[in-house]
Order: structure tokens, then C-alpha cells, then sequence
């Protein structure tokens, strides 16, 4: 911003009170010095003090919308699907149902190209004593803002009761993780 652009702009907003008239003024160590200009307290540190309560409001409300518009990401639908005749070793799919609730998508186009942030993926976690996996690769996936995506990842359960707790994560570089549990019953 240039000094003029500040000038008229105080001049036409408060009547030049930002502004401090140029004096003489006698300095012991420089001597004769002028003293005045833009007051930096009022004008470029802070805002003017009649405005600095609705300033404040305005950027208040502004993050708050900012923070709101981010993605966030959760899962809103997991369905268990017991396989008659995989083609693989999955003897069960799970169908689950992923949504942004921001406003802005989990990856904006350019951070994409510069592959900067990761696909948004569904996982399955399952306990420590578990002979379940995960067969495949676990879908990936882009949501734009409000937008909604099933997906399906298809595991291998085995017997045990162990096997059949699984913990469905949702990750999302810039939405966040959304998890679910869910039980897989036996073929």
C-alpha cells in the first residue's frame, strides 16, 4: 500500500484523525527535526479505535467461517456383505460411505499436480491378535466439498471371534480420520 492510498483513505474515513500534523521540534542530539505523519499506533498496528471493535467482529466471524469451510471428513454408512465366490481370498466386502462436510474439497487441484497431499484412502484396522487382512489395495479417492463416495474394500475374516471386529479408518490429509467399527459375521 502505498502513503497516499493511507492518506486518503484516513482522510475519507476519519476525517484525518490518523494523521498527525508535521512541527518543529528541537532534538538534543539531531537538532531542528520535524515530528508528525501517520500515527503507526492508530493505523498500521491497530486499527483506528472507532473501527477496531468491527474490525475484530469482521476477521472474528471470518475465521470462524474459514474453520467451518475446511474439510472434514466422516463416515457416514459401512455395509458387510458376507461373499458367496470371491475371485480372490476376500470372503467379505464392505461398502462404506465417505463425506466431506466442509465446504472445500480434501485436495485443491494444484496440490494435487504437485502431489503435495496424499488421496484420501479407507483402511481397515483390525486387533493385534487378528489373522484378518485387508485384500488389495484399500480404495483411494478425492472428495470435493459436501460430496459423498462409496467405496468398497474387500478383507479376508478368518474364525475366531478375534477376526471379526474391524475398525474402519477413513484418512484424509486435510479432512481428517473418521473411524467405524463394524462386525463381519462368518461365511
Amino acid at each position: 500500500i502505498e502513503g497516499w492510498e493511507v492518506l486518503r483513505f484516513c482522510d475519507e474515513n476519519f476525517a484525518g484523525k490518523c494523521f498527525k500534523p508535521w512541527t518543529k521540534y528541537r532534538h538534543p542530539q539531531l537538532g531542528d527535526v520535524e515530528i508528525g505523519g501517520l500515527n503507526p499506533k492508530f493505523f498500521s498496528q491497530n486499527g483506528p479505535p472507532e473501527v477496531l471493535e468491527k474490525w475484530a467482529r469482521n476477521q472474528a466471524l471470518f475465521n470462524v467461517y474459514m474453520a467451518q469451510s475446511l474439510p472434514r471428513i466422516e463416515i457416514t454408512d459401512a455395509v458387510v456383505t458376507t461373499l458367496s465366490a470371491p475371485t480372490d481370498s476376500a470372503t467379505h466386502e464392505i461398502r462404506v460411505t465417505v463425506r466431506n462436510t466442509g465446504r472445500m474439497p480434501t485436495a485443491l487441484e494444484q496440490a494435487k499436480r504437485v502431489k503435495i497431499v496424499r488421496p484420501d484412502q479407507v483402511t481397515a484396522k483390525f486387533a493385534d491378535s487378528s489373522a484378518a487382512k485387508v485384500v488389495g489395495r484399500p480404495p483411494e479417492f478425492w472428495l470435493a466439498g459436501g460430496e459423498s463416495k462409496t467405496v468398497a474394500l474387500r478383507i479376508r475374516a478368518g474364525e475366531k471371534a478375534t477376526n471379526r471386529k474391524v475398525t474402519i479408518r477413513a484418512l484424509s490429509t486435510r479432512g481428517g480420520v473418521a473411524e467405524r467399527e463394524v462386525e463381519v459375521g462368518t461365511r
